[in-house]
């Protein structure tokens, strides 16, 4: 007998996969293309040394930028700190809330890389330095 099945994509490496019936009526999924507006999590590492004043301006310009960026994103954003690892660097947790759902793939890209873009910019303006430390301000957000 044929089984059914349903093709799927996923979010979090963008494949798509094939699930048959039986297994999906035992879970639990999230249409996130019939969702209303999406949220999505960033984790960055910072400089151990990185004040919590520094953290306030961080979440404040992102504040600013999300208000300028009124239609694609919702003034509601999130910097928190989740772990001090080793006591060698803050990890921070920033969370984003798009106006929209993402069926439109390309235009959720677009907006994420902006959103990326104006991030790297106010970590330099701040300045907010990597884990490694240095006299260079953050100089790339998307190092391993």
């Amino acid at each position: 007998m044929f089984e059914h099945q349903q093709v799927l994509k996923r979010v979090d490496n963008n494949k798509t996969t094939q699930i048959p019936n039986n297994v999906l009526n035992t879970k639990i999924l999230e249409n996130i293309t019939r969702s209303g507006c999406m949220k999505e999590q960033l984790t960055i590492a910072v400089h151990y040394d990185t004040s919590f004043e520094d953290i306030q301006k961080l979440k404040y310009e992102l504040l600013l930028f999300a208000k300028e960026n009124s239609r694609d994103f919702q003034p509601d954003l999130e910097v928190e700190v989740i772990g001090i690892n080793d006591l060698d660097k803050l990890v921070l947790r920033l969370e984003m809330r798009h106006r929209s759902n993402w069926a439109n793939e390309s235009l959720m890209l677009s907006r994420r890389n902006r959103f990326m873009l104006a991030l790297v910019a106010i970590l330099r303006r701040i300045p907010i330095y990597a884990p490694s430390g240095g006299l260079a301000p953050f100089v790339s957000l998307f190092k391993a």
